[in-house]
C-alpha cells in the first residue's frame, strides 16, 4: 500500500502544477533534489575533483542500486549522459559488415532508426522490419521467419513513447537464445514504471533513462551489458577511461573489460548521485507497488477519456502502463497541449516522426505516475473538457 500523503509531501510540485508528462520528465522528489544541491554546494567549497574522490563510495553505490533495480551485477552497469548516449554507444560499438542484417520492430523509436540507418549506410548492413499485430506489438511469428545467420542485431523498444504499446521482450529473448544475434532493449519508457529483470528478459544489453519514470535528474542514462557479451562492443570513440592501461596509450590500445567501457571520464557527479537517490526511492516503494499503481491510473484515465465526446483514445491499454495517448476531433494536438498549459496542466505532444513506421499522426500524451490520484485525473478531464468547449465557441 502506497503512502500517497507522504509521496505528495515529497513532491512539492504537485501544489503548483498538474503534471501528466511523467513519460517525458517526472517531477523529482525532494530527496533527489537535496542530494544534488547538497553535492553542488560542497563541490563549490572543496573542489570538483577533490569532492569526487571523497565521494567514490557513494558514487559506487549508484551502480549497485541500478544493479538491484535491473537484477544484475554492478559490473554489468554503465552510467551515461542519457539513454540515447547509452544506446548509441552500444550499437556503434558492434561490428557490422556488408550483408549483415539488423532487425527492429515497427514501433522502434525514431532516433534509434536514424542511428541504425546511418550504420547501414556506413557498413553495407541491411535494416529489416519485424511485422506487428493489431496492437502494434512485435509478431513473434514474423520475427521467427526473419531470423537467419545474417542477423547480427535485434533492437526492440519495450514500451512505445506514443501509444503505450508493450512489446513481449521476454518471449523475444527466449526466441533469440538459439541465435548469435545481439539482443538490445530500449527500456527508457519502462524502467521506473514496471518491473524489469534483465536476466528474465535474456537480453544482451538494455538501456534506460533517469528523467522519466525513475524521477531522477535530466542528463543521466544507464545501460546493462551482459558480462558474457561485453566483448562484442568496441567503443566507436575512445578516451583514456575506456582503456585497460591508459599509461601505455603510445604502445597499445587495449579496451577495458565490462560495461563501463562506454562511459566518459567527465561526469556530473551531482546528477549521478541524484540518479542513485531516485533509484533507491523507487526501490523503497517497491517496483511491484509502483507498477500496480501506474497501471491502475492509466486504465482509469483511458476509461475517463473514452467517455468524453470527440476524443479518440489511441491505445487499448492491453499492456496496462502509464502512457495514454489520444486525439480530439478537429482540434490539433499542439493546440490542446498549449491550452492545457494555460490551465496549469502539463501534457506532451508526440509527433509522428517519433515512431515513423507506425503511421500515427501527432497525438496528445498524458502519463500519470504513482504519486498522483484519481482526483488528479478527474481534474485533468474536467480541464480538458473546458478546453474543448472553449475551442468550440471560437
Amino acid at each position: 500500500m502506497l503512502n500517497i500523503k507522504q509521496l505528495r509531501k515529497d513532491t512539492p510540485g504537485v501544489e503548483h502544477v498538474l503534471h501528466l508528462n511523467n513519460a517525458g520528465a517526472s517531477l523529482a522528489p525532494t530527496p533527489v533534489v537535496h542530494a544534488m544541491t547538497d553535492y553542488l554546494q560542497r563541490e563549490a567549497l572543496h573542489g570538483g575533483y577533490e569532492l569526487a574522490n571523497r565521494s567514490q563510495r557513494n558514487i559506487e553505490k549508484v551502480y549497485h542500486s541500478l544493479a538491484q533495480l535491473l537484477r544484475c551485477s554492478s559490473d554489468e552497469i554503465a552510467i551515461t549522459e542519457s539513454g540515447t548516449h547509452a544506446w548509441n554507444s552500444i550499437v556503434y560499438g558492434l561490428n557490422f559488415n556488408k550483408g549483415d542484417t539488423i532487425l527492429v520492430s515497427r514501433s522502434e523509436y525514431g532516433s534509434n532508426i536514424a542511428s541504425l540507418r546511418h550504420i547501414c549506410q556506413k557498413t553495407g548492413a541491411q535494416l529489416g522490419f519485424i511485422e506487428h499485430n493489431a496492437q502494434n506489438q512485435v509478431r513473434l511469428e514474423s520475427l521467427k521467419k526473419l531470423l537467419n545467420p545474417t542477423v547480427k542485431l535485434v533492437a526492440i523498444t519495450h514500451i512505445a513513447c506514443n501509444s503505450g504499446m508493450i512489446n513481449p521482450i521476454e518471449q523475444i529473448g527466449e526466441m533469440l537464445t538459439t541465435t548469435a544475434a545481439f539482443y538490445l532493449v530500449d527500456a527508457c519508457q519502462s524502467v521506473g514504471q514496471r518491473q524489469v529483470d534483465v536476466k528474465a528478459v535474456q537480453c544482451d544489453a538494455l538501456v534506460g533513462t533517469s528523467r522519466k519514470w525513475l524521477r531522477g535528474p535530466r542528463g543521466m542514462g544507464f545501460a546493462y551489458i551482459a558480462t558474457e557479451k561485453e566483448a562484442k562492443i568496441y567503443p566507436a570513440m575512445l578516451e583514456q577511461y575506456a582503456l585497460l592501461s591508459p599509461e601505455k596509450v603510445l604502445e597499445q590500445l587495449q579496451v577495458r573489460y565490462g560495461a563501463r567501457k562506454i562511459e566518459l571520464t567527465e561526469k556530473n557527479m551531482a546528477l549521478v548521485l541524484g540518479l542513485g537517490v531516485a533509484v533507491d526511492y523507487a526501490l523503497k516503494i517497491g517496483m511491484e507497488n509502483i507498477q500496480n499503481k501506474v497501471s491502475l491510473l492509466g486504465d482509469y484515465l483511458r476509461q475517463c477519456l473514452s467517455q468524453i465526446p470527440r476524443i479518440k483514445v489511441c491505445d487499448d491499454g492491453r499492456g496496462h502502463c502509464g502512457i495514454v495517448t489520444f486525439t480530439v476531433d478537429n482540434i490539433s494536438s499542439i493546440q490542446i497541449k498549449n491550452m492545457l498549459a494555460q490551465e496549469n496542466t502539463n501534457v506532451a505532444v508526440m509527433p509522428s516522426f517519433l515512431s515513423p513506421l507506425l503511421g500515427f499522426k501527432d497525438v496528445v500524451r498524458a502519463s500519470p505516475h504513482y504519486y498522483q490520484t484519481r482526483k488528479d485525473l478527474d481534474l485533468f478531464c474536467h480541464r480538458l473538457q473546458h478546453v474543448i468547449a472553449q475551442v468550440q465557441k471560437t
